[in-house]
């Protein structure tokens, strides 16, 4: 249970205990006191009056204005600041090894210095268009080696 449960409880638990001696004391004979009445709820207040007409000063000193005019936007950072890291060139081989052998399955089994990706990562390459695949290519995973085919641009 949350804090905000137990809160709830409490309260539920008040309510019935207030509800109860209230009972306990009618049946008695006992007045219970009643709740004042309420004041009436205020109409809708006054419409805020219109601020008065800005009158134009001066322009600031620009070192102190919090922003600065540009001729054209920066160029958007994309992928948390990071330059894309080229493909590995054992991959960029395959790739071009598979496109000019469609349908036929390849092994790839590089080392690490050659491919740092663990197999398994090239799995959702060609899916996200990641890493040099496009979404012709599959690979799958057999006994910890990636198997790659390339089905053709459709």
């Amino acid at each position: 249970m949350t804090v905000t449960q137990f809160d709830r409880d409490d309260e539920r638990a008040d309510r019935l205990e207030a509800l109860r001696e209230e009972r306990a004391a009618r049946r008695a004979g006992i007045p219970t006191p009643t709740v004042p009445d309420l004041p009436p709820v205020a109409a809708k207040p006054a419409p805020r009056p219109t601020p008065a007409a800005v009158v134009e000063s001066a322009p600031r000193p620009v070192s102190e204005l919090p922003f600065a005019p540009v001729d054209e936007l920066p160029k958007a950072q994309t992928g948390k600041g990071r330059t894309r890291r080229p493909i590995p060139p054992a991959r960029a081989a395959l790739i071009e090894y598979c496109r000019k052998w469609p349908g036929q399955w390849v092994c790839y089994t590089p080392t690490p210095e050659q491919d740092k990706v663990r197999p398994a990562t090239l799995v959702s390459m060609p899916k996200r268009s990641h890493g040099g695949f496009t979404p012709a290519f599959e690979v799958r995973l057999r006994n910890k080696k990636a198997y790659v085919r390339f089905n053709g641009d459709a």
